[in-house]
Formats: structure tokens, sequence, C-alpha cells
């Protein structure tokens, strides 16, 4: 542990044996304010070492103290769920020095990860609406973490982005009886590569910050973006996820249950969190707005509360407005992008905006193409070494009609 006069950190030194890797020093830090919330314990590293142990190809993961016995079962049915799906020929072992087994003063709060996004703003509104303040379910703690989408380590540090979120954000928290928790991480620079960030980490590295404060919450709850019929492999999915638990701090989740217009049905229960919202990966710099209104996360996402009869509440786009145009240069980039657009076009028919909806009617007939590229692309993927994405890059699931 270290510490100075504005946050404390939790650190630990990996070094990588049989790839040619920088040692690291992984880091969480948080304000000094909120210490007490860190466990001094290595499976929190677990969680955050193993998956790029197996995607770098180390033959083991040596550990030089204990760990808790759960965890340790539970990565390594992490990593053999990652086998199956990836093919990998093996997965490394886990060396530790014993198993930490002895009894732990255990809290009895839960906690959810909070980005601001629809998904995070949902699940919160869900919790609040259903649990009373003395229920274990009932969110303590709201976690917002610097080292995922803000904090990208292969795209410019926006760290003021970060701190406008925080200061709109906690006074909201704070009203509803949950405690913003701002925690950075260096995690991603393990393995900086995207592809191993959506396809392995980003489950595990909210499991790794789980359990880093776990001296605080019990229970961590992630919130799933799509339905269980629409999923896919990646790094957070409803089969892994249920595998970033210990003995001290459980992964729980439902999320899955919900459509995408389902959840805004949440959020308009409670329409103080609509003013907040942040959904935009490459926010305007050097302005007040967290979302530019016009990449096509920031058009789909006003698409829906269009739909949803939310979209006038809005106060964190900098571009609020819809036109056909900028619909038409909105590219369908991934598979689980039908779900929340397939649910879109019946949904703007109904309520008028016939324009739109004709539009995206001709954008999800082309789907077949996309869905092509990406099976392709899979076994490109799990059976070539990307050697296809690598020399013809225009194989890259986007299409653009």
């Amino acid at each position: 542990m270290e510490r100075d006069d504005q946050e404390c950190r939790m650190v630990a030194d990996i070094t990588f044996e049989q790839t040619e890797k920088p040692d690291l020093s992984v880091f969480f830090a948080l304000p000094l304010a909120q210490q007490s919330l860190l466990r001094p314990s290595y499976d929190a590293f677990l969680f955050a070492a193993c998956p790029a142990a197996l995607f770098c190809g180390e033959h083991r993961v040596a550990i030089i103290g204990s760990i808790c016995p759960e965890a340790l079962a539970n990565v390594q049915n992490m990593l053999s769920l990652f086998q199956l799906w990836y093919k990998h020929k093996q997965v490394p072992t886990i060396e530790y020095q014993s198993l930490a087994t002895e009894d732990m003063v255990q809290p009895n709060q839960a906690a959810c990860f909070m980005s601001g996004g629809v998904d995070s703003m949902a699940n919160f509104s869900r919790n609040y609406l259903n649990y009373n303040a003395t229920h274990p379910h009932r969110f303590h703690y709201a976690i917002f973490i610097y080292g995922m989408d803000l904090g990208d380590p292969n795209l410019a540090e926006n760290k003021a982005t970060f701190d406008r979120t925080v200061t709109s954000m906690a006074p909201f928290l704070k009203e509803h009886e949950c405690e913003l928790v701002p925690i950075a991480t260096n995690i991603r620079s393990l393995e900086p590569n995207w592809r191993f960030y959506v396809d392995y980490q980003y489950g595990s590295l909210m499991a790794s910050v789980a359990h880093a404060l776990s001296n605080g919450i019990s229970e961590f709850n992630i919130a799933l973006d799509n339905q269980l019929k629409n999923y896919v492999a990646r790094g957070s999915h409803p089969l892994l996820n249920k595998y970033f638990t210990s003995s001290y701090c459980q992964s729980v989740g439902v999320f899955e249950a919900y459509t995408r217009l389902d959840k805004y049905q949440f959020i308009k229960q409670l329409p103080s969190t609509v003013p907040l919202l942040r959904v935009c990966q490459q926010p305007p710099k050097d302005s007040d707005y967290l979302n530019c209104g016009v990449c096509a996360k920031c058009v789909r996402t006003k698409l829906e509360l269009l739909v949803s009869g939310l979209l006038e509440q809005t106060q964190t786009f900098a571009n609020k407005s819809l036109d056909a145009a900028q619909l038409e240069a909105v590219s369908l980039g991934s598979v689980l992008e039908f779900e929340f657009y397939e649910s879109l076009e019946p949904a703007l028919r109904q309520s008028g905006h016939i324009e739109f909806a004709n539009i995206l009617q001709r954008k999800l007939k082309k789907r077949w193409l996309l869905r092509f590229k990406y099976r392709f692309l899979q076994f490109d993927k799990l059976y070539l070494n990307n050697r296809i994405l690598k020399t013809r890059l225009w194989l890259q699931p986007r299409l653009s009609f």
C-alpha cells in the first residue's frame, strides 16, 4: 500500500516470463478519504493478471502470497471458458504460497459499476426502485473506473471528462443514499490490445476492482448490455461473470433479462438520471458536455431517448438535435448492435418517426453481410491467428451504406 496527500494505492509488480513485455506495477488508486475500502489482497491482482497471461501465452501465474480458494477455483473456470471459446491449446497454471482460509470480517453492502451510460444508469435505477435502504442488494457504492473507456491506454488522456462526470454524479448518488467511488487502475496496460479488452478483459477488470474494494463491499453487480439470446463470446458474458467471485465478494447480475428499451423504462421512473447520461467514448475536449452528440453511439442513444420520450430532458449532448443525415452516417459496427437497432425500428415507426424508421429498415436489410463477416473473422481469429484481418483490413466488421 502506498499513500500521498491525495490518494491511496494498492500496488503489485507483474513480470512476464514468456513474452517480451516490460515489468509493470499494476495499481488501484482512490481518494485518501475512501482508503478504508481497500483490501490488501492478491485476489484482485489474480483476476487482473490471468486473462493477460492466457492471451500472451504465459505458462504460469506465480503469486508470492496467499489467495482465496474460491477465487482460485473461479479463475481456473474463467480460463477454461476462454480456452473453450477461443481454442487455446493450454491455460497457464496458477502457483501460490498458500490458500487464505482464515476468517475475515465481511461487509454486507452491495455495489454497482457506474459509467454514466444507459446500462449502468438503468441498473442503478432498477435497484433503487426495487430495494429499500436496508436490503442487502441495495447499492451503497457506485464504482467509477478511470482505466476502461476513459483512461484507455490506446487513446489520448481524458481525465477532464472523468473529473467532470465525478463532479456531476456524486451529488446525485448521495441524494439517493449511494457513495461514488472514483478509482483509477492501469490494468489495461498489461495488454493494451483492444480485441483483448473486448474478448477477455472487460469483465475481469471490473472484478479485480471490486475485489480491491472488498473491505467495503461484499457484492458487485455488472450491468450487461445485451439479452442472453444475443450474446456471443466476449469479456463480459452471463456465463463468464459468475466466475468473478471469491469467498468474500460475489459477482451478481440479472440485466440480460431486459431489452434495451426496457432499460429506458427504469430510467424514466428515476428521471433525475437523464441529465447525467454519458455514453460517448470520445467526448468533446475543453467542453462542459460529456457527449459529442454526433458519433454513432450518441446518435443511437438519442434515437432511444426519442422513442422513450426523454430526449428533451438530456443536458449532456453537445448536439441534441436529430436528423436523417446523422442516421445515414451511422455504420453498424457489431453484430451485438442488431438487438438495439432491431427494437428501435418498430418503436420509431410506432411513435411517428417514419423517416428514421425507414433508414434503419434499409440498413438492417443488409445485416446478413455483417453476420457473415463476423463469422469469417471469428474463424480467422480462432484458427488462422488473425492472418486475414492483419492483411486485409477491409474485412473488419463494419458496414456503411
